[in-house]
């Protein structure tokens, strides 16, 4: 799927209540709108893996990329 990659935020830590560390990465997208009527972009956002999102450090955002899902 051909997407906008408007953003990505990694969060890591250790929780102040359990005192186990976390790590939890979001992707933020612009998806062409689909469907009769529609035009423009609408956001999305995608849990990912904090280690897939930092291949991205060297890429300029916002960039078009194709995206691969995967549950």
């Amino acid at each position: 799927m051909k997407a906008y990659v408007i953003g990505v935020q990694i969060s890591e830590g250790v929780a102040k209540a359990t005192g186990k560390p976390y790590s939890i990465g979001k992707l933020h997208a612009a998806l062409p709108m689909a469907g009769e009527g529609a035009r423009g972009m609408m956001g999305s956002e995608y849990q990912c893996e904090p280690a897939v999102l930092r291949k991205l450090d060297n890429v300029n955002l916002p960039a078009y990329c194709d995206l691969e899902m995967q549950d």
